[in-house]
């Protein structure tokens, strides 16, 4: 029973977010929303994070199979991209390079944050 209140409580916070998104006036997808939520509701302790532990955990463990439909996408589509394929290709290796970049630029600066909040600037 533990489960499926969790799972109904994340669905809940999922759906409130797709209805939020379809208020704003800006596009913004549903899904982002409903996690900007959840982190809102985490942090000031409206929910915490027992209350969602068990099916999170899951859904972490298990993450990969939320990437099958973009792949079957891509399988189903490749007469379009093959046309592309140099292009494609050539966007993915770019944006995995600035995605390393970028994540190795966010760790080191919390790395110094963390260190100048210490004292120990010199190490």
């Amino acid at each position: 029973m533990r489960i499926l209140t969790q799972m109904a409580l994340i669905l809940a916070v999922g759906f409130a977010g797709l209805a939020i998104s379809m208020l704003l006036p800006i596009p913004l997808p549903g899904s982002i929303v409903g996690m900007l939520l959840l982190l809102l509701l985490l942090l000031l302790k409206v929910i915490q994070l027992k209350h969602i532990k068990d099916v999170s955990d899951f859904f972490l463990r298990n993450m990969g199979v939320f990437f099958v439909p973009a792949c079957v996408a891509l399988v189903e589509h490749f007469g379009i991209l093959q046309d592309k394929l140099f292009a494609f290709v050539l966007v993915c290796v770019i944006s995995t390079i600035v995605t390393f970049a970028a994540t190795a630029g966010a760790v080191s600066l919390v790395i110094r944050l963390q260190r100048a909040s210490k004292g120990d600037l010199l190490k």
